[in-house]
């Protein structure tokens, strides 16, 4: 294992194979990658994700939206971090679109090759083909998977298979898997218990302390903010909004689609970058997180539990993931059993003060998170 006191001078480098890009919405991936610079002085290469599914007819569509911009770290320029895009055909399940690849990615295993030492550390966060290859083509690095999701729910058919096949075999050679919930935990750890540890996702410090919204203001605003696709519930949200006519319900974030006709008292909102997350939150009385339950929200520990429940904000949730373990006790009530409102607004609007948030903002950010994991402390 790479020494990360780094008591023989060279430097610590991390290559951080993400399945986000860099200029995305702050995800897992940027936090982990903050973390590991400021912890180890590292010097990072994050490589972007590429196409590892065979394509669909409504990829098509994609390439007529431009992707919203601004919504990266406000370090990703930073002289600290090198951007790797990475050239590739939409073939990776099949053997001849991996060989395809393979020549194609010759520049970028080479920028890595003259990137990496024996102090570096690879962190593979997209099971696929050049994760396989880095491990092949840099054995003296440590090896870590970072499993954020169940990934080969994201796919169908073949692609499902191979990413299956690509999954198992990025756990079987990597010298440690992370987990970011109990669920994935326990799927993992049923395999390979000696090297996988869990580390929940968490939240982002506070800067400063934000004002909470008035429990009693009207109308009050049941808010999220987060990506919307295909793990939202929008059955949900309709029945919620029209339960609750008086109140607002706020979506904000990146929308891969809506039902043609909504209740008038739901609002969809462009994404916005991740510094003005909690001045958005600040104006919500309640959290929202309505996700269907299926085989990819149920391995899910979501980010915005902790972001709303850092605000002191009450979560209203359906049952899935990681979120099925909690309860009142921990600010959340469910989609499925509660309905009033005003109930959960009165019974919140005294028990969380400053103190207690401050608490589970440290117990809970990501710093505190990572730092917790004994591989990176050995």
């Amino acid at each position: 294992m790479p020494d990360l006191s780094d008591k023989s001078g060279s430097p610590v480098r991390l290559v951080y194979l993400s399945p986000v890009p860099l200029g995305s919405f702050s995800q897992r991936p940027h936090h982990f990658v903050r973390w590991f610079h400021d912890r180890f002085g590292a010097e990072v290469m994050w490589i972007d994700p590429y196409p590892t599914r065979l394509a669909k007819t409504s990829d098509i569509r994609r390439l007529w939206h431009r992707a919203p911009t601004g919504l990266g770290p406000e370090w990703e320029d930073e002289s600290w971090i090198e951007r790797v895009s990475v050239p590739a055909i939409p073939l990776e399940p099949l053997a001849v679109g991996r060989h395809i690849n393979h020549r194609l990615w010759k520049s970028v295993l080479e920028r890595v090759g003259n990137f990496v030492s024996a102090e570096s550390w690879i962190v593979v966060a997209k099971p696929c083909e050049l994760g396989l290859e880095l491990r092949r083509r840099f054995p003296q690095c440590a090896f870590v998977f970072d499993v954020l999701d169940n990934t080969p729910a994201f796919s169908e058919g073949l692609s499902r298979k191979w990413m299956e096949h690509a999954e198992h075999q990025v756990a079987d050679r990597a010298d440690w898997i992370i987990t970011s919930s109990s669920p994935l935990h326990d799927k993992f750890a049923g395999v390979w218990p000696s090297k996988t540890r869990l580390a929940r996702n968490g939240l982002s410090a506070l800067t400063r302390d934000y004002p909470r919204a008035d429990p009693g203001a009207s109308p009050p605003v049941i808010g999220f903010v987060g990506a919307i696709a295909s793990w939202f519930d929008w059955n949900a949200v309709i029945r919620l909004a029209k339960k609750n006519p008086d109140a607002i319900v706020q979506l904000i974030g990146p929308c891969g689609g809506a039902p043609d006709r909504l209740p008038e008292n739901v609002a969809i909102l462009p994404a916005i970058p991740h510094i003005y997350v909690y001045d958005v939150m600040s104006t919500f009385s309640v959290g929202l997180i309505p996700f269907v339950r299926n085989s990819l929200t149920e391995y899910v520990d979501p980010v915005k539990f902790y972001e709303y429940r850092a605000m002191g904000l009450p979560v209203l949730s359906t049952k899935f993931g990681e979120m099925r373990y909690r309860d009142q006790d921990d600010g959340v009530f469910f989609l499925e059993e509660f309905g009033d409102l005003q109930f959960l607004l009165s019974r919140h609007a005294t028990e969380v003060g400053t103190d207690m948030q401050r608490s589970f903002q440290h117990e809970n950010c990501w710093v505190t998170r990572f730092d917790q994991l004994d591989i990176f402390n050995d």
